[in-house]
């Protein structure tokens, strides 16, 4: 890539990040191999046709800016495979026969957003709906509670089940909107959140329809949040054992990109051009050390159960993802851009790369499972699937992958396909019109796979919103609307049988961690 193509790219993620727009109103079965050089570099210049992508660019640009016909073939493995390699089969579907059922307690509840802009929790069976945010309708001119006009957004499970942070916007003064983050019990006990971080006056949070995006440390005792201030987006973090404790500010400016380690002790920042180090971030005085060597991509990943990180540079010889830390190193060449995951049990890596260039920033053809031992070895596997892919979702179990392709016949059509790993093949199991919300996590999911659960804790069932494709209808092109016009909130088998289960209108929702 030229300087100036990364230049580009650089300045098209500030863009989408950075920015202060208006809130809104309302699998190959048996062992992978690896590609030679010659399979790499004849696998990056191959070229596919691209006719509807000038659509879906205008659309992805409007997301930033404000922020099936024929069965599926599946995918195919790459041009060019070696010859030993085996072709992916299709899995074949097996129904999930336990029903959904409404446990006791706070555990696999979901936690989502309605579209008056209020917190609710479910069971995913659509039982037992508890309000978290304060009833506007309640609200008293002698009392703290929410007044009419106050929104709620953007849920985020605290580790333990227990709670929930989420953003709040009150009706605007003469200063306009007061922003903040909040955070409230999950069984909806109290009557007014507590706040956790205030922003500026005026300020518009991070993105389209997003004041904050926040992570906690695996072991909960951080947190992570990038807000808005007069002077850009700003990382700041938190210790969230101690309620009301003052954040410690890390570093400002857009693009602006995170991980947390496994030991819950650093901050690993993608900001800029930069890519810096944070020691300390909780329990003392954080200390940075940079590297000035990465390029254009997401949030770093820093494995769960090693102390490695993997992260794109761009060296002389061009962008490589690499491993820093324990067996640091080369792991597989790709373009600047990607977008890459580690399975919760730290022995993969999976990688959206765009070979063909004239797909749009954020788009990708090709998935590379990387298989990383714990002695460090790399082994790699490239799946297909003729059409666009934009993110990618670990099962909490490892053992599968949930991607967001694009549908060429309408870029609005999300497609949702599960990717056995271990066994091999994939399942289509959903075609929906995202909501505007759900279209935001899928344009970041390189940082918000990080922290926000679509998965249910037994991976067996995502939780999607948006209007579904009716798997009734004799028009594979009918797009159910949802109740009242409005997109739902979906819970979907992974085996591509199961019926869905509609739990009524949402903008976005998130599984709790168990």
């Amino acid at each position: 890539m030229t300087a100036g193509a990364a230049s580009r790219r650089a300045r098209c993620v500030g863009s989408i990040q950075g920015g202060r727009p208006a809130l809104p109103d309302s699998s190959d079965a048996g062992s992978p191999t690896d590609l030679s050089n010659r399979h790499r570099e004849q696998a990056r210049i191959r070229s596919h046709g691209v006719r509807f992508l000038l659509m879906l660019a205008g659309a992805v640009a409007l997301v930033a800016a404000a922020c099936g016909g024929s069965e599926d073939p599946g995918p195919t493995p790459a041009p060019n495979r070696s010859a030993d390699e085996p072709s992916v089969p299709a899995a074949v579907p097996t129904a999930i026969t336990v029903p959904l059922e409404a446990p006791a307690g706070l555990s696999n509840r979901i936690a989502y957003v309605t579209p008056g802009f209020e917190i609710f929790t479910v069971s995913p069976d659509g039982s037992n709906p508890v309000r978290v945010s304060p009833d506007p309708k309640g609200a008293r001119e002698d009392t703290d509670l929410a007044t009419p006009g106050d929104r709620y957004l953007w849920p985020l499970w605290f580790p333990a089940g227990d709670r929930l942070l989420f953003s709040r916007i009150q009706p605007p003064d003469r200063f306009g909107s007061v922003v903040a983050l909040v955070s409230a019990a999950a069984d909806g006990s109290e009557r007014e959140p507590t706040v956790v971080y205030e922003d500026d006056p005026a300020t518009n949070g991070i993105g389209g329809g997003a004041p904050h995006y926040t992570a906690f440390s695996p072991d909960g005792s951080g947190l992570a949040a990038i807000v808005g201030t007069e002077g850009g987006i700003l990382l700041t973090v938190f210790d969230a054992t101690r309620p009301g404790s003052r954040g410690v500010d890390l570093v400002t400016g857009a693009p602006l990109y995170f991980d947390w380690s496994r030991d819950s002790t650093t901050l690993v920042v993608h900001q800029g051009e930069r890519l810096i180090t944070f020691n300390n971030v909780v329990d003392g005085e954080p200390a940075g050390s940079e590297l000035t060597a990465p390029t254009t991509f997401f949030a770093p990943a820093l494995s769960p159960t090693a102390d490695r990180t993997a992260v794109i540079l761009d060296l002389p010889a061009g962008p490589e993802l690499r491993l820093l830390g324990q067996h640091e190193g080369f792991v597989t060449e790709t373009p600047a851009g990607a977008l890459f995951a580690w399975s919760p049990d730290g022995g993969r890596l999976a990688l959206l790369r765009q070979t063909n260039p004239g797909l749009p920033f954020g788009l990708f053809d090709e998935l590379a499972v990387i298989e990383i031992s714990a002695d460090g070895d790399r082994s790699e596997r490239i799946l297909q699937f003729g059409r666009p892919m934009r993110s990618l979702w670990w099962a909490p179990d490892s053992q599968r992958l949930a991607l967001a392709l694009i549908d060429e016949d309408d870029p609005r059509r999300t497609r949702w396909e599960i990717v056995d790993v271990v066994a091999g093949g994939s399942v289509h199991i959903a075609t929906m019109i995202l909501s505007a919300e759900s279209e935001f996590v899928q344009t970041f999911a390189g940082q918000y796979e990080r922290s926000h659960n679509l998965w249910s804790p037994d991976s067996r069932y995502l939780v999607l919103t948006g209007s579904l494709e009716d798997p009734a209808a004799s028009d594979t092109d009918t797009i159910v609307p949802g109740a009242a016009g409005a997109a739902e909130v979906w819970v979907v088998a992974i085996d591509g049988i199961t019926p869905a289960r509609s739990l009524g209108p949402g903008l976005v929702a998130f599984w709790s961690p168990r």
